[in-house]
Protein backbone atom coordinates (compact mmCIF):
# COMPACT_ATOMS: atom_id res chain seq x y z
CA UNK A 1 0.00 0.00 0.00
CA UNK A 2 1.31 3.36 -0.70
CA UNK A 3 1.51 6.69 1.09
CA UNK A 4 -0.38 8.47 -1.87
CA UNK A 5 -3.62 5.92 -1.50
CA UNK A 6 -4.10 6.39 1.56
CA UNK A 7 -3.66 10.22 1.59
CA UNK A 8 -2.31 12.16 4.12
CA UNK A 9 -1.12 10.20 7.40
CA UNK A 10 0.44 8.67 10.36
CA UNK A 11 1.11 6.84 14.12
CA UNK A 12 2.75 4.35 16.67
CA UNK A 13 3.37 0.65 17.47
CA UNK A 14 6.28 -1.95 16.58
CA UNK A 15 8.97 0.58 17.15
CA UNK A 16 12.10 -1.22 16.26
CA UNK A 17 15.13 -0.92 13.60
CA UNK A 18 14.41 -1.62 10.20
CA UNK A 19 17.25 -1.72 7.15
CA UNK A 20 15.53 -0.73 4.08
CA UNK A 21 16.98 0.11 0.38
CA UNK A 22 15.23 2.57 -1.61
CA UNK A 23 16.41 3.23 -4.98
CA UNK A 24 16.20 6.68 -6.01
CA UNK A 25 17.62 8.28 -9.23
CA UNK A 26 17.93 11.80 -10.26
CA UNK A 27 16.73 13.87 -12.92
CA UNK A 28 18.88 17.31 -13.84
CA UNK A 29 17.64 20.61 -12.93
CA UNK A 30 18.20 24.19 -13.67
CA UNK A 31 21.25 25.28 -12.55
CA UNK A 32 21.76 28.79 -11.93
CA UNK A 33 25.34 30.60 -12.11
CA UNK A 34 26.57 30.81 -9.04
CA UNK A 35 28.21 34.49 -8.12
CA UNK A 36 31.17 35.10 -6.46
CA UNK A 37 31.44 37.08 -3.36
CA UNK A 38 33.60 37.95 -0.70
CA UNK A 39 33.35 39.42 2.81
CA UNK A 40 34.11 42.67 1.91
CA UNK A 41 31.65 42.77 -1.32
CA UNK A 42 28.19 43.71 -1.48
CA UNK A 43 25.47 40.83 -1.66
CA UNK A 44 25.24 39.12 -4.51
CA UNK A 45 21.78 38.11 -6.16
CA UNK A 46 20.27 35.37 -8.40
CA UNK A 47 17.31 34.00 -9.44
CA UNK A 48 16.87 30.00 -9.53
CA UNK A 49 13.91 28.28 -11.35
CA UNK A 50 12.63 25.18 -9.52
CA UNK A 51 12.53 22.44 -11.79
CA UNK A 52 8.71 21.45 -13.26
CA UNK A 53 7.02 24.34 -11.05
CA UNK A 54 6.48 28.11 -12.10
CA UNK A 55 8.25 29.15 -8.89
CA UNK A 56 11.17 31.65 -9.45
CA UNK A 57 13.84 31.97 -6.51
CA UNK A 58 15.25 35.27 -5.53
CA UNK A 59 18.45 34.92 -3.61
CA UNK A 60 21.24 36.56 -1.77
CA UNK A 61 24.33 35.91 -0.95
CA UNK A 62 24.32 36.44 2.82
CA UNK A 63 20.79 34.89 3.08
CA UNK A 64 20.15 34.06 7.11
CA UNK A 65 17.84 30.85 5.28
CA UNK A 66 17.32 29.05 2.03
CA UNK A 67 15.15 27.10 0.21
CA UNK A 68 17.07 23.42 0.65
CA UNK A 69 14.07 21.49 -0.42
CA UNK A 70 10.79 21.56 -2.02
CA UNK A 71 7.38 19.58 -2.38
CA UNK A 72 4.41 19.39 -5.21
CA UNK A 73 1.69 17.86 -3.75
CA UNK A 74 0.12 17.32 -7.01
CA UNK A 75 2.65 15.24 -8.77
CA UNK A 76 3.60 13.64 -5.71
CA UNK A 77 6.87 15.05 -5.95
CA UNK A 78 10.20 15.96 -3.52
CA UNK A 79 13.00 17.51 -4.45
CA UNK A 80 16.56 18.48 -2.59
CA UNK A 81 18.47 21.36 -3.35
CA UNK A 82 22.33 20.88 -4.42
CA UNK A 83 23.96 23.91 -5.02
CA UNK A 84 22.02 26.19 -6.99
CA UNK A 85 19.80 22.61 -8.59
CA UNK A 86 17.39 20.79 -7.24
CA UNK A 87 17.06 17.07 -7.49
CA UNK A 88 13.79 14.88 -7.27
CA UNK A 89 13.60 12.27 -4.26
CA UNK A 90 11.34 9.83 -6.46
CA UNK A 91 10.17 7.45 -3.60
CA UNK A 92 9.86 9.76 -0.74
CA UNK A 93 6.77 11.50 0.39
CA UNK A 94 9.20 14.34 2.52
CA UNK A 95 12.64 15.28 1.53
CA UNK A 96 13.58 17.79 4.64
CA UNK A 97 17.04 19.27 5.24
CA UNK A 98 18.33 19.48 8.92
CA UNK A 99 19.42 22.92 10.10
CA UNK A 100 22.92 23.66 9.01
CA UNK A 101 22.46 21.00 5.48
CA UNK A 102 24.65 17.69 6.70
CA UNK A 103 21.81 15.59 6.52
CA UNK A 104 18.17 15.09 5.72
CA UNK A 105 15.47 13.25 6.62
CA UNK A 106 13.29 10.95 4.06
CA UNK A 107 9.40 9.92 4.76
CA UNK A 108 9.34 6.91 2.02
CA UNK A 109 5.88 6.35 0.05
CA UNK A 110 5.42 3.12 0.99
CA UNK A 111 5.27 0.73 4.11
CA UNK A 112 8.22 -1.75 4.18
CA UNK A 113 7.50 -5.11 5.55
CA UNK A 114 4.58 -3.46 7.12
CA UNK A 115 5.65 -0.56 8.71
CA UNK A 116 6.30 2.82 8.25
CA UNK A 117 9.68 4.68 9.01
CA UNK A 118 12.06 7.10 7.94
CA UNK A 119 15.68 7.58 6.33
CA UNK A 120 18.37 9.85 7.82
CA UNK A 121 20.88 10.57 4.52
CA UNK A 122 23.74 11.57 4.86
CA UNK A 123 24.15 14.58 2.07
CA UNK A 124 27.84 14.58 2.17
CA UNK A 125 28.27 10.83 1.00
CA UNK A 126 24.47 9.71 -0.15
CA UNK A 127 24.67 6.85 2.76
CA UNK A 128 21.44 6.10 4.53
CA UNK A 129 19.86 4.62 7.43
CA UNK A 130 16.10 3.47 7.45
CA UNK A 131 14.73 3.49 10.78
CA UNK A 132 11.11 1.82 11.64
CA UNK A 133 8.57 4.56 13.24
CA UNK A 134 5.09 2.89 13.49
CA UNK A 135 3.58 -0.23 12.27
CA UNK A 136 0.48 -0.21 9.68
CA UNK A 137 -2.22 0.80 9.49
CA UNK A 138 -0.60 3.99 11.37
CA UNK A 139 1.46 6.37 9.31
CA UNK A 140 4.30 9.23 10.50
CA UNK A 141 4.03 12.39 8.50
CA UNK A 142 4.96 15.89 8.49
CA UNK A 143 8.61 15.30 9.71
CA UNK A 144 10.17 18.02 11.96
CA UNK A 145 14.00 18.54 12.52
CA UNK A 146 14.92 19.73 16.23
CA UNK A 147 17.28 23.04 16.35
CA UNK A 148 20.18 20.47 17.03
CA UNK A 149 19.99 18.38 14.34
CA UNK A 150 20.07 15.44 16.32
CA UNK A 151 16.14 14.65 16.68
CA UNK A 152 13.40 14.71 14.27
CA UNK A 153 9.30 14.78 15.04
CA UNK A 154 6.50 13.20 13.17
CA UNK A 155 2.65 13.25 13.67
CA UNK A 156 1.05 9.95 13.95
CA UNK A 157 -2.06 9.04 12.17
CA UNK A 158 -4.90 6.80 11.09
CA UNK A 159 -7.64 6.47 9.02
CA UNK A 160 -11.29 6.60 10.64
CA UNK A 161 -14.35 6.18 8.29
CA UNK A 162 -11.94 7.78 5.35
CA UNK A 163 -10.91 10.72 7.39
CA UNK A 164 -7.29 10.56 8.16
CA UNK A 165 -7.10 11.65 12.03
CA UNK A 166 -4.19 11.96 14.57
CA UNK A 167 -3.49 9.73 17.06
CA UNK A 168 0.10 10.88 18.83
CA UNK A 169 3.69 11.58 18.02
CA UNK A 170 7.12 9.97 17.22
CA UNK A 171 10.67 11.26 18.18
CA UNK A 172 13.47 9.79 16.25
CA UNK A 173 16.88 10.05 18.15
CA UNK A 174 18.97 10.12 14.95
CA UNK A 175 22.28 9.81 16.59
CA UNK A 176 20.97 6.17 18.60
CA UNK A 177 18.80 5.44 15.29
CA UNK A 178 15.58 4.53 17.07
CA UNK A 179 12.28 5.91 17.44
CA UNK A 180 9.93 6.40 20.06
CA UNK A 181 5.80 6.37 19.95
CA UNK A 182 4.16 8.56 22.32
CA UNK A 183 -0.41 8.30 22.07
CA UNK A 184 -2.48 10.92 23.05
CA UNK A 185 -6.43 11.06 23.19
CA UNK A 186 -8.69 13.61 22.22
CA UNK A 187 -6.69 15.61 20.15
CA UNK A 188 -8.32 18.12 17.32
CA UNK A 189 -8.25 16.59 13.94
CA UNK A 190 -5.96 18.90 12.51
CA UNK A 191 -3.23 18.66 14.58
CA UNK A 192 0.26 19.04 13.34
CA UNK A 193 2.98 18.56 16.39
CA UNK A 194 5.89 20.97 16.09
CA UNK A 195 8.72 21.50 18.58
CA UNK A 196 9.21 23.81 21.15
CA UNK A 197 12.92 25.36 21.34
CA UNK A 198 13.42 23.17 24.80
CA UNK A 199 12.79 20.39 22.62
CA UNK A 200 9.11 19.99 24.17
CA UNK A 201 6.70 19.25 21.79
CA UNK A 202 3.84 21.60 21.14
CA UNK A 203 0.38 21.01 19.61
CA UNK A 204 -3.02 22.95 18.79
CA UNK A 205 -6.01 22.39 20.65
CA UNK A 206 -8.38 24.71 19.38
CA UNK A 207 -7.61 28.20 20.03
CA UNK A 208 -4.80 26.77 22.61
CA UNK A 209 -1.42 25.54 22.11
CA UNK A 210 -0.56 22.50 24.83
CA UNK A 211 3.01 21.63 25.94
CA UNK A 212 4.51 18.25 25.94
CA UNK A 213 7.21 16.35 27.33
CA UNK A 214 8.89 13.79 24.74
CA UNK A 215 7.03 11.00 26.66
CA UNK A 216 3.64 12.74 26.19
CA UNK A 217 3.21 14.44 29.75
CA UNK A 218 1.21 17.57 29.58
CA UNK A 219 3.45 20.56 30.94
CA UNK A 220 1.83 23.54 30.19
CA UNK A 221 -0.81 25.15 28.04
CA UNK A 222 -1.03 29.03 26.64
CA UNK A 223 -5.29 29.57 26.63
CA UNK A 224 -6.40 31.20 23.64
CA UNK A 225 -3.61 32.31 21.27
CA UNK A 226 -5.21 30.64 18.31
CA UNK A 227 -3.53 27.87 15.82
CA UNK A 228 0.30 28.32 15.22
CA UNK A 229 1.54 29.01 11.82
CA UNK A 230 3.14 26.44 9.35
CA UNK A 231 7.00 26.33 8.35
CA UNK A 232 9.71 24.72 9.73
CA UNK A 233 9.82 26.17 13.24
CA UNK A 234 6.51 28.16 14.78
CA UNK A 235 9.07 29.76 17.35
CA UNK A 236 11.73 32.45 16.53
CA UNK A 237 15.17 32.05 16.33
CA UNK A 238 16.41 33.21 19.71
CA UNK A 239 13.24 31.02 20.93
CA UNK A 240 11.54 33.65 22.58
CA UNK A 241 8.39 34.18 20.15
CA UNK A 242 5.64 32.13 19.63
CA UNK A 243 3.87 33.02 15.80
CA UNK A 244 -0.06 31.96 15.77
CA UNK A 245 -2.98 33.29 13.51
CA UNK A 246 -4.70 35.39 15.73
CA UNK A 247 -7.81 33.84 17.36
CA UNK A 248 -10.93 35.38 16.10
CA UNK A 249 -11.60 37.82 19.16
CA UNK A 250 -8.19 39.60 17.99
CA UNK A 251 -8.89 41.89 15.04
CA UNK A 252 -5.14 41.07 13.67
CA UNK A 253 -4.03 38.15 11.15
CA UNK A 254 -0.71 37.35 12.87
CA UNK A 255 -0.19 36.84 16.61
CA UNK A 256 3.40 37.06 18.64
CA UNK A 257 3.26 35.62 22.07
CA UNK A 258 6.48 35.21 24.72
CA UNK A 259 7.14 31.61 24.65
CA UNK A 260 7.91 31.81 28.45
CA UNK A 261 4.90 33.39 29.78
CA UNK A 262 2.03 32.75 26.81
CA UNK A 263 1.81 37.08 27.33
CA UNK A 264 0.86 38.50 23.57
CA UNK A 265 4.04 40.61 22.55
CA UNK A 266 2.81 42.08 19.35
CA UNK A 267 -0.69 41.88 16.61
CA UNK A 268 0.56 42.18 11.99
CA UNK A 269 -1.84 43.46 10.31
CA UNK A 270 -1.05 40.96 7.23
CA UNK A 271 -3.34 38.87 4.59
CA UNK A 272 -1.19 36.24 4.39
CA UNK A 273 -2.00 32.96 2.12
CA UNK A 274 0.60 30.95 4.51
CA UNK A 275 3.44 31.80 6.83
CA UNK A 276 5.80 29.62 6.11
CA UNK A 277 7.67 30.04 9.76
CA UNK A 278 10.39 32.92 10.51
CA UNK A 279 13.54 34.38 9.00
CA UNK A 280 15.05 35.70 11.76
CA UNK A 281 13.60 37.43 14.89
CA UNK A 282 12.02 40.49 13.18
CA UNK A 283 11.09 39.42 10.28
CA UNK A 284 8.40 36.18 9.15
CA UNK A 285 8.55 34.07 5.43
CA UNK A 286 4.59 34.50 4.35
CA UNK A 287 3.06 33.68 1.07
CA UNK A 288 0.69 36.83 -0.40
CA UNK A 289 -1.56 37.03 -3.48
CA UNK A 290 0.44 39.03 -5.97
CA UNK A 291 -1.30 39.84 -9.70
CA UNK A 292 -2.43 36.76 -11.15
CA UNK A 293 -0.11 34.80 -8.71
CA UNK A 294 1.38 34.73 -5.43
CA UNK A 295 5.15 35.30 -3.72
CA UNK A 296 6.95 34.29 -0.91
CA UNK A 297 8.02 37.80 1.04
CA UNK A 298 9.67 38.92 4.12
CA UNK A 299 7.33 41.06 6.61
CA UNK A 300 8.70 42.95 9.52
CA UNK A 301 6.83 42.64 12.70
CA UNK A 302 4.59 45.75 11.32
CA UNK A 303 3.38 43.73 8.21
CA UNK A 304 5.56 45.44 5.91
CA UNK A 305 6.98 44.02 3.45
CA UNK A 306 10.96 44.25 3.27
CA UNK A 307 11.74 41.89 0.15
CA UNK A 308 10.32 39.13 -1.90
CA UNK A 309 11.90 35.87 -2.09
CA UNK A 310 10.34 33.54 -4.49
CA UNK A 311 7.55 34.33 -7.12
CA UNK A 312 4.93 31.35 -7.33
CA UNK A 313 2.40 30.61 -10.53
CA UNK A 314 -1.00 30.72 -9.36
CA UNK A 315 -1.34 27.13 -11.30
CA UNK A 316 2.29 26.19 -8.92
CA UNK A 317 -0.10 27.47 -6.10
CA UNK A 318 -3.52 26.03 -6.83
CA UNK A 319 -3.10 23.35 -7.96
CA UNK A 320 0.69 21.65 -7.21
CA UNK A 321 0.18 23.31 -3.50
CA UNK A 322 3.67 23.61 -3.97
CA UNK A 323 5.27 24.02 -0.13
CA UNK A 324 8.71 25.61 0.38
CA UNK A 325 11.13 24.59 2.90
CA UNK A 326 13.60 27.11 4.27
CA UNK A 327 16.83 25.41 6.63
CA UNK A 328 18.56 28.17 8.11
CA UNK A 329 22.01 28.29 7.44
Amino acid sequence: MTRSSRGPAAALTGLSLLAATITTSTITAFTAKTAAATPAAAESGRDVRLPGTGVTLHERSGDRAWVSAFSVDRKNGSYARSGNRFIRKPGYWEFTVAPKGHRALGVPTNYVKGHDSVDIVNLASGKKVSITTVKAPFIAEYGLWSRDGRAVLLTVKKKVKKKWVPTGFVTVDVEAGRAHGVDLADLDKDTVFQWAPDGSVVADKGDDVVFYDTDGNQTSTFGGVGWTVGGEDVFSPSGKRLATWCPEKVSADICLWDAGSGDKVRQIYFAAEQVWGWWDDTHLIAVRKKGGGFQSVLIDLKGKVTRVLADISATAWKKDRVYLSYTHR
